[in-house]
């Protein structure tokens, strides 16, 4: 092998390595844990609301642990070692369980209902991906976009409404998670 051709395959295994890294941002099982989680918590939320939200305070915390302990082994893996990136996904996603809480202090102290909390924290959500889309992994920006136009919508609605955002949610994350694995794809 000459020295140009030993520099062109190293050349390409860092370009791949790069290419991984780029295409890896998130795994897809963050995107499955959170359906699950939304299909369940926002159904409850029909049937029961204060089962809804005792789910909520626990699922929530513990799902955003778990997706931290995925995403960490994903970009392990994955050769991705950005300390910033990592800080960046941290801040945006603590933020957004940071606002759910102050939130619920609104509830807590009695200036909004149990339903109204549960619209404040859909907005928040919405909001959340919408930020996250722009900064983060560009294909959450439409979950925030679904999330917001499931807010206005459940400025309108009764009955099953809060299990029909659970439905929405859960499918447009897995269904964002099997895009995110076509783009993977594609770029090797």
């Amino acid at each position: 092998m000459t020295q140009r051709d030993k520099l062109g395959s190293d050349l390409e295994y860092v370009r791949s390595v790069v290419d991984d890294a780029e295409a890896a941002s998130s795994p897809p099982a963050i995107y499955w844990l959170w359906a699950a989680i939304s299909l369940v918590g926002f159904s409850l939320y029909d049937h029961d609301p204060r089962i809804g939200g005792l789910f909520w305070s626990i699922a929530g915390p513990l799902g955003s642990i778990a997706s931290f302990a995925l995403g960490w082994a994903w970009s392990r893996k994955h050769g991705q070692s950005s300390m910033q990136v990592a800080r960046d996904h941290a801040l945006h996603w603590i933020g957004m369980l940071a606002a759910i809480f102050l939130a619920v202090a609104l509830a807590v102290r009695g200036v909004i209902g149990e339903e109204g909390l549960a619209r404040v924290i859909l907005l928040i959500l919405a909001f959340g991906y919408y930020t996250a889309g722009i900064y983060l992994v560009r294909r959450m920006l439409w979950i925030g976009v679904l999330l917001a136009g499931c807010f206005v919508a459940m400025l309108f609605m009764d009955g099953l409404g809060w299990t029909f955002v659970g439905i929405l949610l859960a499918l447009s994350l897995v269904l964002s998670s099997l895009l995110g694995r076509r783009v993977r794809r594609a770029q090797r």
